[in-house]
Parts: structure tokens; sequence; C-alpha cells
């Protein structure tokens, strides 16, 4: 099992915040839980896949955000004082509404490009000044 923090500036008020939680293996989780739910299957592989990757810097760490409207943006991967924030939304489609989370992130820690993890979806969109690239899981995977 893995924890994820919320994300804030302050590691004290982090700390104190409700953890996210991530199993290491899907089809453990799947066995013992009963059902699969795909989309946090998908989002447990990009949590991963991420964690692997902000292992190799000193800084490299992955949160999670909530607004005040519990609007969540599920990774954010902090570099120090980069901020790389991704939404996993593993279905054919969805509306704006849905990236409420992770453009809300974007507007208040003043962050320019964010990452959608799709099911198919390969594009690019700005959305005020916020570039966001969506990405299919297989591509995200194969080359992040």
């Amino acid at each position: 099992i893995y924890l994820s923090d919320y994300y804030t500036k302050s590691k004290r008020a982090s700390e104190r915040k409700e953890k996210k939680i991530y199993f290491c293996d899907t089809g453990l989780k799947n066995s013992i839980g009963g059902r699969q739910d795909i989309g946090f299957d998908a989002e447990t592989s990009v949590y991963l896949h991420c964690l692997k990757h902000v292992s190799g810097y000193p800084m490299g760490k992955i949160f999670y955000w909530l607004d005040k409207k519990k609007n969540e943006s599920d990774i954010i991967m902090s570099y120090g004082s980069e901020l790389i924030p991704v939404e996993v939304k593993y279905r054919t489609s969805f509306d704006d509404g849905d990236l409420k989370g992770i453009l809300n992130f974007c507007r208040n820690f003043g962050v320019k490009n964010a990452y959608v993890v799709t099911k198919a979806l390969m594009e690019q969109r700005e959305f005020e000044g916020i570039q966001v690239s969506f990405i299919p899981l297989w591509l995200f995977l194969l080359v992040f």
C-alpha cells in the first residue's frame, strides 16, 4: 500500500490531512475487494508510474489535491518548486466540468501545463492560459 499526501505549501498541514491510498498490486486489490473498478485501476497504474519517475529525484514526491468544493486533482508530481498535475479520466467521454480540480489547482499554484490521462483521446487544449495535454493511458505509460 502507498499513501499519497495532500498537497499544500505547508508540510505540517499536508501531514495532518487525509491520505489517499493506492494498492501496489491491482490484481491483489481486485481479489480482496471482489469488484474491479477500471477507473481506479487506471489511476493506480498512473500513480505507480509517476512514483517510479519522481523517485529518481532528491526532491521528488507525489501528492493529491482537493479544492474547497472537493474537486480533486489526482496526482501532483513535485520536483521541489516544479509541479506537474496529472488527472486520470479513463473513459471515452467527459466534459470540461470534469477538469475543475486540475484547472483550479493550476490557477491556485500558478501552473501553466497539466496532463489528463484518458482512455483514447489525444489532443491539446488551452483553458484560460493553461495548456492541458490529453494522453491515452498506453502512451502515457510508454513515454512519460
